[in-house]
């Protein structure tokens, strides 16, 4: 069933489309402070990358445990949920640049910098789900 290539069709090789390889290659996010570039671009891998995916299986896990164990569903801490989110944010992220990168590229800077900068980590929650940052060319 070949149908005539239109505007509106896809052009787009499922065949040799691979979300969890192009994700965990990674994509590069510019930070900013405002509107304005923060002179800092931060290298995440996807939401369909294996880091993400087994960070956020163990989190599942862990509620469906403290569910079986006390029969009762309570909402998480917000210090405790940002805290999770920021250790899943440093998971995911791979490299940085720009002229404020001023210290090498390491888990402990990431999570320095989200701490200090919080609106960072917001700037990278959305940017791990927006598929379109990792797979299209």
């Amino acid at each position: 069933m070949n149908e005539q290539q239109t505007d509106t069709t896809p052009d787009i090789d499922l065949d040799n489309l691979d979300p969890r390889a192009l994700c965990n290659a990674g994509a590069w996010v510019p930070l900013k402070i405002g509107t304005v570039p923060a002179g800092l671009d931060i290298k995440i891998r996807g939401r369909f990358s294996d880091v993400f995916e087994k960070m956020s299986r163990q989190e599942q896990r862990r509620i469906q445990a403290e569910f079986k164990r006390t029969k009762e569903f309570s909402l998480p801490d917000p210090v405790d949920s940002n805290e999770k989110k920021i250790e899943l944010l440093v998971a995911c992220s791979i490299d940085w640049r720009g002229k404020n990168a001023k210290v090498p590229f390491s888990p402990e800077a990431v999570r320095a910098l989200f701490l200090k900068h919080p609106q960072f980590v917001e700037q990278i929650d959305r940017a791990i789900t927006e598929d379109e940052r990792f797979l299209t060319p």
